[in-house]
């Protein structure tokens, strides 16, 4: 029974490595949070899995930096778990519109200034 275990754990951390995901575990072992709690974060849609390998979700590393950011609006605003993934949400919108609008001003300060 423990070989096949063995197996099992050996066979997931394969498959995300192949395809540079990661799982609940670990989400938690590198933010500090227990896997159960990152499971909720998935349950209550604040995480979003790129796709499911054996009916457990794979997570982009995106969602590594979404969950940091969420950490941290939880310590410094006090946010509840059930805002945090919308907040984690807008601010990552927020910050590719203004990635959008620096692109559109370097096109635009550019000697031909066409888009």
């Amino acid at each position: 029974m423990p070989t096949e275990f063995l197996l099992a754990r050996y066979n997931i951390r394969v498959a995300q490595a192949h395809h540079g995901l990661l799982d609940e575990d670990d989400l938690a072992r590198v933010t500090g949070l227990h896997p159960d709690m990152v499971r909720r974060l998935y349950s209550l849609g604040a995480l979003e899995a790129e796709e499911e390998w054996q009916g457990r979700p794979l997570f982009a590393p995106a969602m590594l930096a979404r969950l940091r950011r969420m950490l941290r609006l939880r310590r410094d605003l006090g946010l509840s778990w059930h805002g945090l993934g919308m907040v984690a949400e807008l601010l990552e919108r927020i910050d590719r519109l203004e990635a959008r609008v620096r692109q559109l001003e370097t096109t635009l300060a550019s000697p031909e200034g066409t888009l």
